[in-house]
């Protein structure tokens, strides 16, 4: 134990990590040394209990008939027994816990405690507090669950009920449902508050154990279920029986999510009839017939130049058929990657719940509003809720609850003059007008434009208003709210000092935060892109390929400099239909097809190593097919050079961006430049 050591924590606080914590009680869950110390002690388990399996002194399950056996699981924290029932298997089970635990010390755990939300909650916590509380301790409850049965309708409304009420309940049970639930429960960029859909959340949940049963992982699930029901995306798909609940459950996700898998070749070895798929059907479905002679043909033979030759089948194709065909290009095989089924949602190739879970939610959903700009992290967090209902235009204003007939006359909580809009309350009330004078009399640093925003453009107006206005805003609500309620009004000049003490208090707070977490020597400052002529020696290889839609139309864009940064060679293309992945890859193979070309003796490659692009800091990723094509690079083998990979900032490849873009919507595959563009 003396090996063992306490783990360190950090609060986020504005999205930017404190100084470190180190708790003083117990031995934590996240300590290095913990997971190998269960592992040692979980050792000795096992092998009594497979000594009893042997002895058939202890009956284990059996999956399926001729399947594997199955006596016990091991998981992070807990221990999962299995046998017959019957008299001599449970006394020996019996046996075997006893002696562990006077053994290890560790006594058999027969209750659980599930916490549960506390009844104070509508008293001291604000609706900032209560999202926040809701998206990291409710929308997670059932999420063991969610990965091995499909919830009934009934039960996942009820969740989401729970949630709902959580939010705008106070502790009466009174309160405004002010924006609709399929809204709220969106990401934050697509205008919602991050909360998860039960339903959607199930699906996803779901999608990860599809996932793995169609990759064919090694899991003990995935050999039962195969066994009994078939292998992979076919065995999947084709499978009728209902005999299990959970089987039923896959099937069900599976087709819901289908069509965000494609087959992505690796050496090409796949029949060509089977293992391409266009409309979601692989083309044995979508031709007349198939000739007896082409019935054999894989995708390898049938690849020449990176696209496909149908010259040289005698099977007959419908044009649109051909025209997709045609138009993959670029395809790049690889002798040791198996071809496979992959998640296209993202360029890495790998499911996962984030994005699957994005993806159902974004069918359908405007995607271009920039509702992400709402959610600055200068400004507390009620604030910014406060200004999403207003983006959202439902602020609870009279105007509001008349909407809702829960008022007669929507008429000015201050003035009582006009309908009391959001508009009508911070822009055109005479009360607020006094405030907004005393604020620029006393220097506010933020001016009003001289033209009142309109009801329609409440989005466009909070999404560009800055921490200082926003501030102001608050402010006036707040006041507004205490004359609704009875509360002790102040006047407008009072209201004006609240807000600059304010506003000069939480800038104050924020800039002694920064220091005391980052250092005086650390503040923010701004970084200038430019060209370094002492970074590296030889020639220096720039690369960038994108993918309007991932996938959707792609280009590449390569460049070529001497260690001076002068123009060399420059070159872009067209790929047509593909990801992110695969642009960014053939970006890599032509730049390099460039420096072979130009007899290159040392080679620095500068890659674009952002969130969703196939390299990072520790070089191509394996797990795509793309990334082991490029590190595998034939050109590297033709020449006795040294090549080097560094991250590069996005902003200091301008040029090799423009080549790229220019040819996004060109037909042309490839452009060699002897000039620099700009």
């Amino acid at each position: 134990m003396e090996c063992v050591t306490s783990a360190h924590f950090a609060i986020l606080w504005n999205g930017r990590p404190s100084l470190d914590i180190y708790p003083s009680r117990g031995l934590r869950q996240g300590d290095p040394i913990s997971p190998y110390l269960f592992v040692i002690i979980m050792e000795r388990l096992t092998r009594t209990i497979n000594r009893e399996v042997s002895t058939r002194n202890w009956d284990p399950i059996v999956l399926s008939r001729g399947g594997p056996t199955l006596s016990h699981l091991l998981f992070a924290d807990d221990v999962l027994i299995m046998a017959q029932a019957n008299v001599t298997t449970a006394k020996t089970v019996n046996k075997v816990l006893h002696a562990f635990a006077e053994e290890a010390g560790l006594a058999i755990n027969l209750k659980r405690i599930s916490r549960r939300l506390p009844p104070w909650r509508a008293k001291f916590l604000n609706k900032a507090a209560r999202t926040t509380l809701a998206r990291s301790v409710l929308s997670t409850i059932p999420v063991y669950f969610m990965q091995i049965a499909w919830f009934p309708e009934k039960t996942c409304q009820q969740i989401d009920s729970i949630i709902k009420r959580f939010i705008w309940k106070d502790r009466d049970g009174r309160g405004l449902h002010l924006v609709k639930w399929q809204t709220v429960a969106t990401p934050r960029r697509l205008g919602g508050l991050g909360l998860r859909q039960t339903r959607q959340m199930n699906i996803a949940m779901l999608g990860k154990k599809v996932s793995e049963y169609i990759e064919g992982t090694p899991s003990l699930w995935v050999v039962a279920l195969s066994d009994r029901f078939g292998r992979g995306y076919e065995g999947i798909k084709r499978s009728k029986t209902r005999s299990s609940s959970v089987w039923s459950a896959l099937r069900r996700c599976f087709s819901i999510i289908a069509n965000g898998f494609t087959y992505r070749l690796g050496n090409g070895e796949t029949n060509f009839w089977e293992g391409i798929y266009l409309q979601g059907k692989p083309i044995k479905c979508l031709v007349y017939y198939v000739h007896i002679s082409d019935s054999d043909k894989s995708c390898r033979q049938l690849i020449v130049n990176g696209r496909f030759d149908l010259q040289s089948l005698h099977t007959s194709f419908p044009d649109h058929i051909i025209k997709a065909l045609t138009d993959a290009r670029n395809i790049y095989l690889h002798p040791s990657v198996p071809d496979r089924w992959c998640w296209s949602v993202g360029s890495s190739g790998k499911y996962s719940v984030a994005t699957c879970y994005d993806w159902l939610l974004q069918q359908g959903a405007d995607t271009k509003t920039t509702w992400k700009k709402i959610w600055r992290p200068d400004v507390p967090e009620k604030i910014n809720i406060f200004c999403w209902l207003i983006g959202h235009w439902s602020l609870p204003t009279k105007e509001l609850r008349q909407r809702r007939h829960l008022d007669s006359t929507g008429a000015c909580t201050i003035c009582g003059d006009g309908t009391e809009t959001w508009v009508h309350m911070f822009f055109e009330c005479p009360w607020t007008a006094q405030v907004w004078a005393g604020l620029i009399h006393y220097g506010f640093p933020y001016r009003l434009a001289h033209t009142t925003p309109l009801d329609s453009q409440a989005l466009d107006f909070i999404v560009h208003a800055p921490a200082g206005l926003r501030f102001a805003l608050w402010f006036m609500w707040v006041e507004r709210n205490n004359k609704v309620f009875g509360k002790p009004s102040k006047s407008p000049y009072a209201v004006v000092r609240d807000i600059l003490s304010f506003f000069q208090w939480w800038r104050e707070t924020r800039r002694r935060a920064d220091m005391l977490m980052y250092g005086a020597s650390q503040d923010s400052f701004s970084k200038t892109v430019t060209w370094n002529p002492y970074f590296c020696t030889g020639m220096i290889l720039y690369t960038d390929g994108s993918s309007m839609g991932n996938p959707g139309q792609s280009c590449f864009g390569a460049v070529l400099r001497n260690h001076e940064g002068v123009w060399i060679e420059g070159i872009s293309g067209n790929i047509g239909i593909s990801d992110n992945s695969l642009a960014e890859v053939v970006a890599i193979l032509e730049g390099l097809n460039l420096a072979v070309a130009r007899r290159c003796t040392t080679l620095t490659c500068l890659l674009r190593l952002a969130r969703g692009s196939p390299a990072d800091s520790k070089g191509i990723r394996s797990k795509s097919c793309y990334g082991r094509a490029a590190h595998e690079h034939h050109g590297q083998d033709q020449l006795d050079w040294e090549c080097a990979v560094f991250p590069h900032m996005e902003r200091g490849k301008f040029c090799c961006r423009y080549l790229g873009s220019e040819r996004s919507q060109g037909r042309s595959i490839l452009y060699d430049l002897g000039f620099s563009p700009g």
